[in-house]
């Protein structure tokens, strides 16, 4: 606790992932079209792209979420990009933090898709309670909508 009583933000971490039946350069091409993740994302209403770039670091976008009646726009900005294996990106909303996609080679075709994020819970959302709320409820979330991507993709004819 600060002083006065006020306790910091908090921090936490979540990350899921997946094993998908389709190459990594394919996984990548089909999550490196940002405006078409809310289509595997079940929490991401709305996509709009901030800037005219829309592949690569430095690309801007704001995502409008809603996880049940919770409703909160995301500014964000792709901070790094690995064509085929990367892209992490810093979010700038109320919530703080960055996400890491990550594809690898997982032998025969395959790929392990990874989601990390950490986020920075602010005081005035409950900070500590909000965190230990959100980090069960957000590690479901993430972890359905890779499945979904899973899906997607493999029943996308290569």
């Amino acid at each position: 606790m600060r002083a006065g009583g006020y306790t910091r933000n908090v921090t936490t971490k979540i990350s899921v992932a997946v094993i998908i039946d389709a190459p990594r350069e394919s996984v990548f091409a089909y999550i490196g079209n940002i405006e078409d993740q809310t289509a595997w994302m079940t929490d991401a209403k709305k996509i709009t792209m901030t800037s005219s770039q829309v592949q690569g670091i430095g690309v801007k976008f704001r995502v409008d979420t809603r996880i049940g009646p919770l409703r909160a726009q995301d500014e964000m900005e792709v901070t790094d990009w690995v064509s085929g294996r990367l892209i992490k990106v810093a979010h700038g909303g109320l919530i703080k933090g960055e996400g890491i996609f990550t594809a690898a080679d997982y032998g025969m075709g395959k790929t392990l898709f990874s989601w990390e994020e950490e986020l920075i819970f602010p005081t005035l959302l409950g900070g500590r309670v909000a965190e230990a709320l959100a980090r069960p409820i957000l590690t479901r979330i993430f972890q359905r909508d890779l499945n979904n991507l899973k899906r997607i993709i493999e029943a996308t004819p290569s």
